[in-house]
C-alpha cells in the first residue's frame, strides 16, 4: 500500500530532547527535596506525556504531590525547552526531502501542545508541516488514535494511507490503533 502522509511523533524520533526533559524534572525533584534520576532512567519515563513523566519521577511516598510538582515542571521546561535539544542529525534534510515530493507531514506529540509548536517552530521553521499538535485539554493522548485520525482527515488522506513515525510502544500502539 503506497503511502500519502506521514505523522511523526517528536520527542525522540525528530528532536533529541532527552537532556532537557531530564534536566528540567531533576531540577525541579531537586528543588523539592527530592530524588533525582540519571538522564538514561528518563528514556523509560517518557512517552505517555508530562503527567505519567512526573508519576514515573516521584517516589511513591510523594505521588500524591503530582499535581503540584506537574506545575513546577511544565513552568520550569517551558523556559527551557531548546537548551541541549536539537534535531537529530540529518533529519532535516529528510524532511526537506520529503516536502520536497509533495508527501503531506505533520506532528503528533504528548508533549503539551504550547511546547510542541514552539519546538517545531524554532527547529523545522522551514519544514511545511500540514499540522502539528500537542498534548491539549479535553483531547486524547496516544495511544489514542483519535488525534492521528483529525491530522490524516486534515491531510486529506486516508487513515490507512498515512504512517505514524515514532520511537516508543506509544507510538506503536497509536499507529495499530
Amino acid at each position: 500500500m503506497e503511502i500519502k502522509a506521514v505523522i511523526f511523533d517528536l520527542d525522540g524520533t525528530l528532536v533529541d530532547s532527552l537532556e532537557d526533559i531530564a534536566n528540567a524534572c531533576n531540577e525541579v525533584l531537586e528543588s523539592e527535596g527530592l530524588p533525582v534520576h540519571s538522564i538514561k532512567s528518563y528514556q523509560n519515563m517518557i512517552g505517555h506525556g508530562t503527567r505519567h513523566l512526573i508519576q514515573e519521577a516521584l517516589p511513591e511516598a510523594s505521588k500524591s504531590r503530582t499535581d503540584e510538582i506537574l506545575e513546577l515542571y511544565e513552568a520550569h521546561y517551558e523556559e527551557n525547552l531548546l537548551i541541549k535539544s536539537k534535531p537529530y542529525g540529518g533529519m532535516v534534510k529528510i524532511l526537506e526531502a520529503l516536502a520536497a515530493q509533495g508527501l503531506p507531514m505533520s506532528v503528533l506529540s504528548n508533549k503539551p501542545h504550547d511546547m510542541t509548536t514552539h519546538i517545531v517552530k524554532e527547529l523545522f521553521g522551514k519544514i511545511p508541516f500540514h499540522k502539528v499538535v500537542g498534548q491539549r485539554r479535553g483531547k486524547p493522548q496516544k495511544p489514542d488514535p483519535q488525534v492521528a485520525v483529525e491530522i490524516a482527515s486534515a491531510m486529506d488522506v486516508a487513515v490507512e494511507r498515512c504512517a505514524l513515525v515514532g520511537d516508543t510502544p506509544v507510538d506503536i500502539l497509536t499507529a495499530r490503533n
